[in-house]
């Protein structure tokens, strides 16, 4: 009997080690999605569009995109007020949250590096960001909904 339960023992334990290295990957790809995010930023600061439109406020430029990709997720003014102080609420979302996060940002860099390639006006990148990042929020909250108990179907 003793063997038995070590032996399950040992295999939670195997499994517990395989997701933590799991989130681990999760979160370090994050770092990638995050680093092309701010690039992608970086560019938008220094673009003029067709219209002579530059960065008004170069300085709030990188806040101000994250708070429109967050503010798509529903977080709330400390959450975002965490983000511009420097401390690290990334740290506190589950892996599904995390990953729907990335994804947003990931399309806003796409969005960004295209709308420059394309000449677009910077309202038209911004408000497509904030059309797809509304989009990938509203599956984030289907899938982290309870699919099975009576939610959406």
């Amino acid at each position: 009997m003793t063997t038995v339960i070590q032996g399950v023992n040992d295999s939670t334990r195997q499994i517990s080690s395989v997701r933590s290295r799991h989130e681990v990957a999760i979160r370090e790809a994050g770092k990638a999605d995050r680093l092309n995010f701010t690039d992608a930023i970086k560019r938008f600061i220094e673009y003029v569009d067709r219209e002579g439109e530059g960065s008004s406020q170069p300085n709030l430029a990188y806040v101000n995109m994250t708070k429109t990709v967050y503010a798509a997720f529903g977080l709330n003014k400390k959450q975002r007020e965490a983000l511009e102080i420097g401390e690290k609420p990334r740290d506190t979302f589950d892996l599904l949250e995390l990953r729907f996060l990335q994804m947003a940002e990931s399309a806003a860099a796409v969005i960004i590096n295209a709308g420059i390639e394309e000449n677009a006006t910077r309202k038209q990148i911004k408000s497509m960001i904030r059309t797809e990042c509304a989009q990938i929020a509203s599956s984030h909250r289907r899938l982290g909904g309870n699919l099975f108990k009576g939610g959406e179907k």
